[in-house]
C-alpha cells in the first residue's frame, strides 16, 4: 500500500513538473526574446528608386547572416542594420540555396555586434508553440507567436514548416524559434487566399549551406534591367505550373533584356530538360556555367543533362568540378548516376536540385 502511494506521488510530481516546465517556458519568453533580438538585423535593399526590406540573423561567429534569397535578388545595393542602428553595406554573398530561398551574406561588422543564434537541425512537432521575430511593414523587431500547423513536403524542396505565426512583407528571412530559444526555421512566405498560410524553411537547410569565399555583392547584383527580372520571375512561375514552352519564352525574353543573365539560361535549361529537349537544355546550362562557373547547381544540372544524352565522360567532368564546389551536391549526383539503370532514365527535375 505504501509503495502504491509512493508511485502515485511520483506520477503526481512528474505531472506537476511538466506543467511547471511549460509555464516556465512562457514566463521565460521575454528573456529569450531579449537574447535573440540583438542577433536579428534589418536587410535594406535598393534598385533605382525602389526600396526593399527584409530580415536576417547571424548564424556564426564569422558574422554570416542568413536571409531569404528573394530579399536581395535583383538589388543594386544592400545594407544590414544592426541592433545599435548602424548600417553596413553587404560585401559578399557567401553561399546560396535558391531552391530553399536562402542566402548567406556578409558585411564588415565589428565582432562586438555579432550575436549568432543556435539553429536546430530537427523538425519541430506539429502543434508545438513557436515564435517569429522580424520587421513586418518596417515595424522592427516585432514578435509574433503561433504553432506548427503542419510539416509539408513540396516537390524538389522537401520538408517545409507551415506555421500560424503571422508573416508580413519585411518579415522574410527572420528566425522562427521554439520555447528553448532555438531557431527551427526561417520565415519564408505567406499566402493570403481565404486564410493566412505562413511558411518557414527548416533550420537544417541553413546548416547545409557551407560558407566559403563566395563572391562580391557587386558580382551578384550586376546590372539587372527591370524587364529581365520580371520575365525571369514569370518564367519560374510558368515552369512551376509545368507550362514549359511559355516558361522558355519568358526566360529567353529575360536573356534578351540581359544577355549575361546566368540564372535565366539555367531556367531555360530546366524547362527544356522537362520537355526532354536535352540538346537545348545542355546549350543553356553551358551558357549558365560559362557566365557563373562557381555556381554548383549549374554544374549539377549540366552533368545530369550530359548523362541523359549519353555523354558519360562530360558528365564525369562536371562531377569533378562539383566535388570542389559542393561536395554534398557532388555526392548526391554520384548516387543518382550510379543508381540509374540506363543513361536515358534520369530526368531533369522540374525545378531545383
Amino acid at each position: 500500500m505504501r509503495s502504491l502511494r509512493l508511485i502515485s506521488l511520483w506520477w503526481l510530481c512528474l505531472a506537476l513538473g511538466m506543467g511547471q516546465s511549460a509555464a516556465w517556458a512562457e514566463d521565460n519568453l521575454p528573456a529569450i526574446v531579449k537574447r535573440i533580438s540583438p542577433a536579428v538585423v534589418v536587410v535594406e535593399t535598393q534598385r533605382g528608386n525602389k526600396k526593399g526590406l527584409g530580415t536576417g540573423f547571424f548564424i556564426n561567429a564569422q558574422g554570416h547572416i542568413v536571409t531569404n534569397y528573394h530579399v536581395i535578388f535583383g538589388a543594386e545595393r544592400a545594407t544590414v542594420k544592426t541592433q545599435d542602428g548602424r548600417r553596413y553595406p553587404v560585401k559578399r554573398v557567401v553561399a546560396e540555396h535558391k531552391e530553399a530561398d536562402l542566402v548567406l551574406i556578409s558585411a564588415d561588422i565589428p565582432p562586438r555586434e555579432i550575436v549568432p543564434l543556435e539553429i536546430s537541425s530537427k523538425l519541430p512537432e506539429v502543434g508545438e508553440k513557436i515564435y517569429a521575430i522580424g520587421h513586418p511593414m518596417g515595424l522592427e523587431k516585432t514578435v509574433s507567436e503561433g504553432i506548427v500547423s503542419a510539416i509539408r513536403k513540396l516537390p524538389n524542396l522537401g520538408d517545409i514548416i507551415q506555421i500560424t505565426a503571422p508573416i508580413s512583407p519585411g518579415s522574410s528571412g527572420g528566425p522562427v524559434f521554439n520555447g528553448a530559444g532555438q531557431v527551427i526555421g526561417v520565415a519564408r512566405a505567406t499566402f493570403r487566399t481565404g486564410q493566412n498560410l505562413n511558411f518557414a524553411v527548416p533550420g537544417r537547410k541553413v546548416l547545409e549551406m557551407k560558407g566559403g569565399p563566395g563572391y562580391s555583392f557587386n558580382h551578384f547584383s550586376q546590372e539587372m534591367p527591370g524587364d529581365a527580372l520580371e520575365k525571369y520571375q514569370q518564367g519560374r512561375v510558368l515552369h512551376a505550373k509545368k507550362d514549359y514552352a511559355k516558361a522558355v519564352q519568358a526566360f529567353q525574353e529575360a536573356i534578351k533584356a540581359k544577355p549575361d543573365f546566368a540564372e535565366a539560361y539555367h531556367g531555360a535549361g530546366m524547362s527544356y530538360g522537362a520537355m526532354r529537349k536535352t540538346d537545348l537544355a545542355i546549350d543553356n546550362f553551358r551558357q549558365a556555367v560559362r557566365l557563373k562557373p562557381e555556381m554548383p547547381l549549374f554544374h549539377y544540372h549540366l552533368a545530369l543533362a550530359y548523362f541523359v544524352s549519353g555523354d558519360k565522360n562530360k558528365a564525369l567532368e562536371e562531377y569533378r568540378v562539383l566535388t570542389r564546389l559542393d561536395p554534398n551536391l557532388a555526392a548526391k549526383l554520384k548516387d543518382m548516376l550510379e543508381r540509374a539503370p540506363a543513361p536515358q532514365q534520369p530526368q531533369l527535375a522540374p525545378e531545383g536540385g
